[in-house]
């Protein structure tokens, strides 16, 4: 099943599966999409599966944007869900992580050998 934002107006799609919900990121996500990223990502975790976030088609991340994600990986992990990030992550947004001072999301070094099981 994938979901959209509303009436498409953020580059932000969700996909799930039994397995997992995946998030993936397209061109620049900035403040404007920050209260449709925010619904994404509860309705994402509300199912208890892993998420994985896929910035493979993103171009530009904004601070508002990483702390709503850095929020959803600290509630995944109070919910003992999986929450990681599908690699190799575009240098603009790791540039833009260490820019803000962030630590890094925890990356899935493995994610395509997982996902073939």
């Amino acid at each position: 099943m994938t979901l959209y934002a509303k009436e498409h107006s953020v580059p932000i799609t969700v996909e799930q599966n039994e397995s997992e919900s995946q998030i993936i990121f397209q061109g620049s996500v900035n403040i404007a999409a920050a209260l449709d990223l925010k619904a994404l990502l509860v309705q994402a975790l509300a199912g208890g599966r892993p998420l994985v976030v896929n910035f493979s088609a993103a171009t530009d991340l904004d601070v508002t944007a990483m702390q709503l994600l850095r929020a959803a990986e600290q509630a995944a992990r109070k919910a003992s869900v999986n929450f990681t990030v599908t690699v190799p992550l575009p240098e603009s947004i790791a540039a833009a992580f260490l820019e803000a001072g962030l630590a890094p999301l925890p990356m899935a070094a493995t994610y395509a050998s997982l996902s073939e099981v």
